[in-house]
This record gives structure tokens, sequence and C-alpha cells, in this order.
């Protein structure tokens, strides 16, 4: 079998797959039950208006062809629609931090590499102080834990248009859109405070906060470049005392 000659076939048939692919059994059957109410129309049409005249004419062998085709018809465009499911699926995953739920690190280099050139906007890199502590003192399921509590955090204070994505370990990359690092200063100052965890631990739950390097977009052409700038400036927040985030303004100087 071609499955690549019936890729084609099912992509060119894909803008019929919303009006025509039952979704379940029950839409399965209203599908059929369209199918035959369309074929009962075309015999009472060809009884009453031409009066059987058409019988071995035109209408006979086109509601034969319908009978045949109808279930045909429906059951190949239930399997196009599954496949798309399936593809989209498959492409959401491998585009998805499995952990957090987040964009991955390949999804996000994806977004920069598009995006980027033609964007305003600035990069924030942001590292959770202390992880390691999280996980040598609670144990590992504390630390995947502490990785989507981050998560969850970072997406409710971030704007909604703004793409992120766990980098690696407990680094997170975020891009914001048309806002420079002078208009991303009170969010990145609620960021940096941290947020507490599902965690109790001798002193009550236990807080994390983070370090930020952040990075306008038309400081330096090249990804690699603004990555490498944003990532000097979270080292600095880092050095600095952690739980805050360093720009452009700071100018630092190497501690």
């Amino acid at each position: 079998m071609d499955y690549g000659a019936f890729s084609r076939q099912a992509a060119s048939m894909k803008f019929l797959v919303p009006y025509l692919v039952p979704r379940g059994s029950v839409q399965f059957a209203l599908h059929y039950l369209l199918w035959m109410i369309f074929i009962i129309s075309l015999y009472l049409l060809q009884k009453f208006f031409f009066d059987g005249g058409l019988e071995y004419g035109y209408v006979q062998p086109l509601r034969t062809v319908f009978v045949i085709a109808s279930p045909c018809l429906i059951i190949g465009l239930t399997l196009v629609a599954k496949l798309e499911a399936q593809k989209e699926e498959i492409s959401r995953l491998s585009r998805t931090d499995v952990l957090t739920g987040l964009l991955n690190r390949g999804a996000m280099d994806a977004v920069l590499a598009n995006e980027l050139p033609n964007l305003p906007g600035c990069l924030l890199l942001i590292d959770i102080d202390h992880f390691k502590s999280v996980n040598d003192d609670f144990g590992h399921a504390a630390g995947d834990e502490c990785l989507r509590a981050a998560a969850r955090f970072l997406r409710r204070v971030l704007p909604e248009d703004a793409e992120l994505a766990r980098w690696g370990g407990e680094e997170f990359v975020v891009l914001v859109r048309r806002q420079q690092v002078s208009e991303v200063a009170p969010f990145a100052n609620r960021l940096a405070k941290g947020v507490s965890l599902p965690i109790t631990g001798r002193n009550g739950p236990i807080r994390i906060t983070f370090s930020i390097g952040v990075a306008n977009l038309s400081e330096v052409g090249p990804v690699d470049a603004l990555l490498k700038l944003a990532d000097t400036r979270l080292y600095f927040a880092k050095s600095w005392g952690r739980a805050q985030w360093v720009g452009p303004e700071a100018e630092p100087l190497e501690p």
C-alpha cells in the first residue's frame, strides 16, 4: 500500500473533515441517517416529479452509487480524521516538556529562529534558586513538583501571549512580545520573589525564588548571542544574591 499517496489524498480532503467526519457513534449514526435521507429524497424526486420515467435513466444509477458509497465515504473520512488527530498529537508531544507541560527546548529554538528577526520584545532566562537543595533535602519527587509549581507560577504571572519553555534542568526561557525591558519590570520583580511550594519543611512550606537575566531582542542579532547575553545577566543576578533580575541597564562588572 502506498501510504504516501494515501496521506496526500487525505490532506487534500482535510477541508471536508470538520463538516462530514463523525465524532463518535452518535455522530456516525446521524451522518449515515443524513445520507439515507438524501437518497430517499432523490428517489421521491424521481418518483413524483418525473413519474418514474427516469427510473432507469440517471436517478437509479445515482441512487445505487450513493447507497454503496455513503458508508464507505463516512468510514474513510473517519479514518482521515483519526490520522490527522494522531499527527497533531505526535506534533504536540514532540514540542512539549513532559514534566511541566511547557514548550521544550527544541520547540523554543524554533520559535526564536522563526520570530526573533522581526519581533520587538525581550527575552528572559530564568533559573530556580537553590533547586539542588530541594532535590537533596526532599528527594527527586519533590524536585519534580518544584518544577511543576514553578511552571504554573510562571504561566500565571507572565503575559498571556508570552512564549514559555523549560530550557533544561531548572532553567526556563520566556519570549515576551512587544515589550522592552523597562516594561517587564513589574512582573520580573514578582517572578524574582518566587512562590511557595506544596512541600512542607521544618519551618513550614518551602518557598523558591528566581534569578533572571533579561535582554532586549534589539540588543544583539543572532539567537545564540541573545541567549548568551541573557545568560551572562542571569549569572550576575545569582552572583549578587539571587532572587532578582538583571537587565541591560545594570552593566554588571565581574564580581
